[in-house]
């Protein structure tokens, strides 16, 4: 994504079980990092704020959504508006939904005749 000039950064954040972590830790690790952006852009980097993109993947996937959520909300650090969130699921959720949705078909098709 870099080399398509798309800013791309990986947020660490302290992870449930690890000193600090869960609430309020992980958090505040979430939004000071969403609230660096604002300074990276005022330190001269040449990003775009007005269209910044939130994607998470599988334990993290609930932050997405609590990141956008604040940008809306009367806590939220500087100004900065998430107008896109993206979350995926972690490669067990998905494996789960196919072999649900895999025997729902075999009853569909059992039931049919």
């Amino acid at each position: 994504m870099a080399s398509r000039g798309f800013a791309v950064w990986n947020i660490e954040y302290r992870r449930l079980g690890a000193p600090g972590g869960g609430w309020p830790g992980t958090f505040q690790d979430v939004a000071l990092a969403i609230d660096h952006l604002a300074t990276m852009k005022t330190d001269g980097i040449p990003l775009d704020l007005s269209r910044v993109t939130v994607v998470w993947h599988s334990a993290g996937g609930h932050l997405a959504p609590w990141v956008e959520a604040r940008s809306r909300s009367f806590w939220a650090g500087p100004a900065l508006s998430i107008p896109t969130v993206m979350t995926f699921p972690p490669d067990s959720h998905v494996a789960a939904w196919r072999q649900a949705t895999h025997h729902s078909r075999q009853r569909r098709r059992c039931t049919a005749h």
